[in-house]
């Protein structure tokens, strides 16, 4: 098993490269590929993915703002009740045994003191 870890150095160089693996699903097509996702199908995700349909820009949403605006909230709020510590891991992951996924998270628990 090889881990990739990728560190952009800024949000659109991010979204670069996030979109130069556009051959990779993400955690957010995880659901829709597998037909458990209220919002959204396998057929509407491979649609959008092949160019059939635009997919939809939801970053004008008001959920969407929110949760963007509330996950520094939310990671404070996991640590005082959970007792565990989060960090921001700004990079993407990738692992040669799933060469068909990649992954963006917003925040990382640290099991290691130097995690």
């Amino acid at each position: 098993m090889s881990n990739t870890i990728i560190k952009p150095q800024n949000r659109e160089e991010w979204l670069k490269l996030r979109n130069s693996l556009a051959d990779r699903l993400g955690g957010s097509e995880v659901g829709p590929a597998a037909n458990h996702n209220k919002y959204s199908s396998f057929v509407k995700m491979l649609a959008e993915r092949v160019g059939l349909v635009e997919k939809e820009d939801i970053s004008d949403k008001m959920a969407v703002k929110l949760g963007h605006w509330n996950e520094e909230f939310a990671a404070n709020e996991f640590e005082a009740r959970s007792g565990k510590k989060v960090h921001k891991e700004n990079c993407i992951f990738l692992n040669s045994d799933f060469p068909h996924l990649k992954a963006s998270i917003d925040r990382k628990i640290c099991i290691f003191l130097n995690d």
